[in-house]
């Protein structure tokens, strides 16, 4: 899942460069990536699970207990109830996806009864809403500090840039392994600070 997930964010910057123009809303376009990344590692692949969250859940929403967020808990348990029933009917289908709800089926072994699949949408529900709740609320405020202080927005820069430099010409952001991006001190100071606001 981390493996595809990686691909997925490669594949999302790349597109945001490509396509985003100067009027929309950068936030906006990460938070429906992050939501639908989310609902894919936990429902399967598919237009379902994310859209019905992106839809009924708004990137300003009310709380965890608001009616958006009650009416994308019920959405979500039809997609749950219709796809179990699939997966029993045709388990050599989803044999190969990589998600959360694939391995709950196989550990049930296909007899899940109601009140398991009830605990399995609370559960899958509550990860979800914690991405957007930690996930993205902090990728908005590392953006909006580091964007709204030149002089660190300049450190970062310089110190991806230096980063880069040391490793030789013709290596980019995505050659750079998990000890590079750990050694990013100032970046990573950022990123601890916004999660400390």
């Amino acid at each position: 899942v981390l493996f595809r997930s990686l691909d997925s964010a490669e594949d999302f910057c790349d597109q945001m460069e490509r396509e985003l123009k100067p009027d929309e809303n950068v936030f906006e376009k990460l938070w429906t990536y992050v939501v639908q990344t989310n609902a894919d590692m936990l429902y399967g692949e598919g237009d379902n699970a994310g859209r019905i969250v992106c839809r009924t859940i708004s990137i300003n929403k009310e709380g965890l207990f608001s009616p958006a967020v009650r009416a994308a808990g019920d959405d979500l348990r039809v997609v749950l109830d219709k796809s179990y029933v699939e997966r029993v009917a045709n388990p050599e289908k989803f044999e190969d996806e990589d998600s959360l709800f694939e391995e709950f089926f196989k550990l049930s072994k296909g007899e899940a009864d109601e009140e398991m699949l009830q605990g399995l949408q609370q559960f899958m529900l509550t990860l979800q809403l914690a991405a957007n709740g930690n996930q993205l609320v902090t990728i908005r405020w590392l953006m909006s500090h580091v964007y709204a202080d030149p002089a660190i927005l300049a450190g970062v820069r310089d110190e991806v840039k230096a980063m880069l430099a040391s490793k030789g010409p013709g290596v980019g952001i995505r050659d750079l392994n998990l000890q590079d991006l750990l050694d990013l001190s100032l970046t990573n100071a950022c990123i601890t600070e916004a999660v400390r606001l």
